[in-house]
């Protein structure tokens, strides 16, 4: 995280209300992901142009680090679309097979340090999804309870009660059946949980879109600069990103007109499948991820993974699933808060 000088200083606290959007949209999975102030730019770089700000599709890459291993227990990617004043968030699944670095170890959770950093991890999920991404934003395991906090809790109706004990990971989770006001610490254990979803992670994943559709609720009746700036001095110490001041500029102006129904999420389509070893892993399926990225995401030229770093070639399970046209699930952000996603559990 860059440090703050008085005169970068006194224009971030000018911008404070335009993280109404910003703070709202990137909220996902098991961690608040949001833009904050700490991104500003170093004297010399260039700003974003009148163009850029105006057209196209601004993308942004998400990480955030689990509490226990350091891996990352979040990944999605943000594009908004300002031609058509959309904003859809993928989520990728943190098993997913990812051959990223020269480690053998090969679930993209582990990519960002393998790599050296959200950087280096960036570029590599440009050449593997065959698009570009603009910026990066990665937190710490802090971030999420400290945002929701802030924002003063965020209300969720839960159809079931949810109870489950980890020592090894920390997790002691207790949550009862019905409307309640989740503060920090309970909506970390409500974004974590997948202890009885029949389709594991894929269940948390649908979980942590209804937690994201609440936040985004609760952030658009704040819509107040005061308490805004509250909630991004709280994560402030808590965020990583190369995201500037013109950045979030453009950013507010392009999303003040984003309504619930322009707000997208998706999961990226694939399968589970076992590796040789015994491990559990998610397959993308290469065609979905094609029509997937080209339909909701601006994809500006066709070929998705180039190199294959989505398959393992010595797994006919793996092949199966890659070489498959899966299809996709598109939820808007309106449609979680009217009728809330259904998730099997045991």
């Amino acid at each position: 995280m860059k440090p703050f000088n008085n005169r970068k200083l006194n224009q971030t606290k000018q911008i404070a209300s335009s993280l109404v959007w910003i703070l709202g949209i990137a909220l996902l999975t098991a961690l608040l992901c949001a833009m904050s102030l700490s991104g500003e730019r170093v004297a010399g770089e260039e700003a974003v142009d009148a163009d850029h700000a105006l057209e196209g599709c601004f993308r942004v890459l998400v990480a955030a680090k689990d509490r226990t291993s350091g891996l990352c227990d979040v990944m999605m990617l943000l594009s908004l679309d300002r031609d058509q004043n959309t904003l859809s968030v993928l989520q990728i699944p943190r098993d997913t097979y990812a051959r990223l670095g020269e480690g053998s170890y090969r679930k993209i959770n582990g990519a960002p340090a393998a790599l050296g950093g959200m950087p280096a991890f960036r570029q590599a999920m440009e050449q593997t999804l065959g698009i570009s991404i603009d910026r990066y934003v990665r937190l710490s395991p802090d971030a999420f309870r400290k945002g929701v906090d802030a924002l003063g809790g965020v209300e969720l109706t839960l159809d079931e009660p949810m109870d489950y004990e980890d020592p090894i990971q920390g997790l002691s989770i207790h949550l009862k059946k019905g409307t309640q006001l989740l503060d920090g610490k309970e909506a970390e254990w409500f974004v974590r949980y997948r202890a009885d979803y029949v389709r594991g992670d894929l269940g948390r994943l649908d979980a942590q879109k209804q937690f994201l559709a609440a936040f985004v609720r609760k952030a658009l009746a704040l819509r107040s600069p005061m308490g805004l700036a509250r909630l991004a001095a709280a994560i402030l110490e808590d965020v990583d990103t190369d995201l500037g001041a013109s950045d979030l500029f453009m950013l507010s102006e392009a999303t003040m007109e984003l309504s619930s129904e322009k707000i997208l999420f998706v999961t990226a389509p694939g399968e589970d499948a076992v590796g040789k070893n015994g491990g559990s892993y998610y397959v993308l399926s290469a065609k979905g991820m094609e029509a997937l990225l080209s339909d909701h995401f601006g994809k500006e030229q066709e070929g998705f993974d180039p190199q294959k770093s989505f398959l393992n070639a010595n797994s006919e399970a793996f092949r199966r699933i890659y070489e498959s046209k899966i299809s996709y699930r598109i939820y808007t952000s309106r449609e979680i808060g009217e009728s809330g996603i259904s998730i099997p559990r045991t």
